[in-house]
């Protein structure tokens, strides 16, 4: 089971989800959730991934997919519970990149809007990178050098010794790679 996570203002089902799902027809899970709220999100996502276990049954392992909050989230899973996972352009201190948008911002593609403030800012400090906390777990991360929110740099920096890192010329936090780094995204997935 493949588990897509999206970023702060995204929904579940957006292009990067729909995209894979295309060619995991069945496999693909995109659940929308409260991704600028860090504690809900996270309680969300254990008893969602739970619940999808018990449903599931016979559903195989579950692989996660997360781009910016959404690899913030897969990271923060993948050490505490062991999953495998692919990041995308993920979010490595949202405390810092993510304070401009405290007020009333809009989820994409919708009509709705939420509210995001300094107590929820300051919670996604309690889900960073542990460094002293690694399990042996397969990370893939990808990343495009020309990502306006988040620096490349930094993020191959922290995951340098624990991730397989691809990076992708030009690019933007969107991550317009999607279609060329399918093949890379579908060998982590057989490798589970």
């Amino acid at each position: 089971m493949i588990i897509y996570l999206h970023g702060f203002s995204s929904i579940g089902w957006g292009n990067k989800s729909k995209y894979i799902a295309q060619h995991y027809e069945g496999k693909v899970f995109a659940p929308d959730y409260p991704a600028h709220d860090p504690h809900n999100a996270i309680s969300f996502l254990q008893h969602y991934l739970v619940d999808l276990q018990q449903q599931n049954p016979n559903g195989g392992s579950i692989f996660l997919i997360g781009s910016s909050m959404g690899g913030f989230y897969a990271n923060w899973l993948a050490q505490n519970f062991g999953f495998n996972c692919v990041m995308i352009n993920p979010a490595i201190t949202p405390w810092l990149t993510l304070a401009k948008y405290i007020g009333v911002s809009n989820i994409f593609g919708t009509e709705e809007t939420f509210i995001f403030t300094q107590e929820m800012l300051e919670a996604s400090k309690n889900y960073a990178h542990d460094p002293q906390n690694l399990r042996e777990v397969s990370r893939l991360i990808l990343l495009d050098k020309g990502d306006e929110l988040i620096d490349y740099r930094k993020t191959k920096k922290l995951f340098k010794n624990i991730a397989r890192i691809i990076t992708y010329e030009n690019g933007d936090h969107r991550f317009s790679h999607i279609e060329e780094a399918l093949p890379e995204i579908t060998k982590a997935i057989d490798s589970i």
